[in-house]
């Protein structure tokens, strides 16, 4: 099975790779970057960060990109289903690190 990235030091978001390569996000963590950009939502697929194409990538290399000096911002890429069709959505969210909400990495099978 595979495991979330945990990365809410970085922007709030737990994604998970798909079986084609792809990181989806699986979690939002509450009062977090991404949650209070409003535009991040459970399901979405990253496809860039910062104009970077992430598809194929290796996990470690998506974790580093997410992660960074707090305070910065980082622009997201996401594709979305929505309403029968894959539309994608731009954002631009604000580093920052980010306790209050989070809970510990859970392994599950």
């Amino acid at each position: 099975s595979l495991c979330p990235i945990r990365m809410s030091q970085g922007i709030g978001i737990f994604l998970a790779p798909t079986q084609s390569g792809q990181f989806a996000v699986t979690r939002i963590v509450p009062g977090g970057p991404a949650a209070l950009s409003g535009n991040v939502r459970i399901g979405d697929i990253l496809v860039q960060l910062d104009g970077r194409i992430l598809d194929g990538l290796p996990v470690e290399a998506v974790r580093n990109a997410v992660l960074g000096a707090p305070g910065s911002e980082v622009d997201l890429t996401l594709e979305r289903e929505e309403m029968g069709r894959t539309i994608m959505v731009f954002v631009t969210v604000t580093r920052g690190s980010h306790s209050r909400g989070s809970s510990p990495l859970r392994h599950t099978s």
